[in-house]
């Protein structure tokens, strides 16, 4: 399962996204009856791409290249957002941290496309924005924010399978 990771910077100036934007191997139910599936490296990426809170532009989190950087591998696009400490950004880490934003949406414009069966596969696409959503349309791009200092406190308890778990939340 694909997460992102919500943390606060260790010098006070705000707070970090870490996580996966969309899984290539992951598909999603659209309108039509259709299933959306991205081909590895069909995202181009804007040079002002920006992170919002439910793709509204008056909720703006960071802005690519400075504050919000997106790297495209075989696998996953992924992000990593360094927020500045408003209320705005406050509020986004503390809804992560909670579970009510529970995932990850990009909006984009297709610019290549074909349909195979019932599945419309995306061939190329400008990214326009990533938003931080409640719930996402693609499975694997979903949130999880992590508090390390309680997970360093179980770390020395439990079985050893458990503390192995609980190690892997540490990496």
């Amino acid at each position: 399962m694909s997460a992102l990771k919500a943390r606060r910077l260790p010098d006070g100036s705000g707070f970090r996204l870490e996580g996966v934007v969309i899984d290539y191997r992951d598909s999603a139910p659209v309108e039509d009856g259709l299933i959306e599936r991205f081909l590895p490296g069909s995202l181009r990426l804007g040079p002002n791409a920006v992170l919002t809170v439910m793709h509204d532009r008056d909720r703006l989190l960071a802005r690519s290249p400075d504050t919000l950087r997106l790297a495209d591998s075989q696998d996953k696009l992924s992000l990593v957002a360094d927020m500045p400490p408003t209320r705005e950004s406050a509020d986004a880490y503390q809804l992560v941290k909670s579970g009510v934003y529970q995932g990850l949406s990009i909006r984009y414009l297709p610019e290549r496309e074909r349909i195979e069966g019932s599945t419309r596969i995306v061939e190329a696409a400008y990214l326009e924005s990533v938003g931080v959503v409640d719930v996402p349309a693609y499975p694997m791009s979903t949130l999880r924010a992590r508090d390390k200092s309680l997970i360093r406190r179980l770390a020395g308890h439990g079985s050893p399978g458990q503390r192995s778990v609980i190690r892997r939340f540490l990496l």
